[in-house]
Order: structure tokens, then sequence, then C-alpha cells
């Protein structure tokens, strides 16, 4: 892990963007920079940057805008980046039409409902869309991995964030079930697809899991910057 001007390095790079949840905002420069933080006087260092600030969010939202059900091969990606090998365009593809089923489904579900991380239903909405994109970045990423491992790939990461987001979708649904919130034949086709999703992006990036993301699987490291 390391740390410049009290931030831990690239710390956006790998989080679930939900940082109302997180415990390292004081440490993200990114979170300093949006919520123009008194506690960052200077401005965010070009390498300490994203290509793009919440590219993510730009992702999902061309997505929904173009889903048609097609995969996204070829000329379909965005300019100037790689097409993801066939055999995965059917895992981004599956995950994209998870994301806007599940945000239907979450949506009929809401009524009521908190509208917070610690309801299943918000869980659900938002690592339905972070997943996809998440996905669709590592899938990519893999289409053009070098094979150099100088340093971790960075699909790898990408990867791990989407799988820990599927975790967390299938943990919700199972709440709901127990929770009597919806019946368990009506969570099944859910449990069902995130679980395709998550054995298969496991085999397509095996080595994700092992990602080491700055912070937030460095707890000791974290422990001792207080």
């Amino acid at each position: 892990m390391e740390i410049r001007d009290g931030f831990i390095i690239s710390v956006f790079n790998y989080c679930d963007r939900w940082c109302e949840t997180c415990a390292l905002t004081s440490r993200c420069r990114m979170f300093a920079h949006v919520t123009h933080d008194a506690t960052s006087e200077s401005p965010p260092l070009p390498q300490d940057l994203p290509l793009a600030p919440l590219k993510w969010l730009e992702d999902v939202l061309v997505e929904l805008n173009a889903l048609g059900g097609e995969t996204l091969i070829g000329a379909d990606t965005a300019a100037g980046e790689p097409a993801m090998a066939a055999p995965h365009a059917e895992i981004y593809a599956r995950a994209k039409a998870y994301c806007v089923w599940a945000h239907d489904s979450a949506g009929r579900l809401a009524r009521g409902c908190r509208h917070d991380a610690t309801d299943p239903v918000s869980v659900i909405s938002w690592f339905s869309s972070l997943n996809a994109s998440k996905i669709r970045y590592a899938l990519t990423g893999l289409a053009e991995f070098d094979g150099n491992r100088e340093f971790p790939p960075d699909h790898e990461g990408a990867g791990k964030v989407a799988l820990l987001g599927i975790d967390r979708s299938l943990a919700a649904w199972q709440q709901l079930v127990a929770e009597d919130r919806v019946s368990a034949a009506q969570a099944r086709p859910c449990l069902e697809e995130l679980a395709w999703l998550r054995s298969r992006l496991e085999a397509a990036i095996p080595q994700a899991r092992s990602f080491v993301r700055p912070g937030f699987d460095e707890p000791e490291a974290v422990a001792g910057l207080r």
C-alpha cells in the first residue's frame, strides 16, 4: 500500500463506489476532490486519477441506453477499447440483462423500504449496475492483457470487485427470502443467474480473488495509519 499526502494511492480504482458505506473515504483522494474535502488543499495529482472519473457510471448509462440483448463484440465496444473474447461475451451479456432485471425488481420491492445500505433491496439495486460495469471492464482488460505480471493486472482487480459485488447480491437475495419478503421460488432465478456469473467469471479470471486491493485488503496497514 502506497501513501501520498495521507491518501492511499489508487484506493478508488477497486472500490464499490458506495462512499456512504466506506471506511476509507478519509484516505481517498477522489472522495476529497469530489466533495471538496477541507482536509485536501491540493488538487488531485494526475497519476492518482483514473482515466475517466466515474467512468463505470458512464459505461452503465451507455449500455443501458443501447441495450438490445446483443453481445458487445467488435464494433459494439467503446471506441478505442478492445473487444472481449467471444467466449466471454455471454458473461457480460447476461450480467447486463441481470442488471436491467434486478433494477426493475428492486424498484417494485423498494416501496416502503429503508433505501440504505442495510436493506437488501438497496444492495441488489446498487450492485447490479456496478457488477455489469466491472465485468465489462475486467473482460475487455483480459482481452488486451499481454501476460506481463510485473504488477498485478488491473483487470484482475476489476474482476475481484465484480465478484465481491456478486457475493453481496447473492447474500441480499437470500436475506429477502429469510425475511419472507420474497418467496424462494421468486428468488431462485436470481440466485441461479448470479451463481452462474460468479462461476464463469472465476473461471475466466482465476487470479481475481487473490488480487490485493490497496487499503481494502490490507487491514493491518490501514490500522497502522491510525
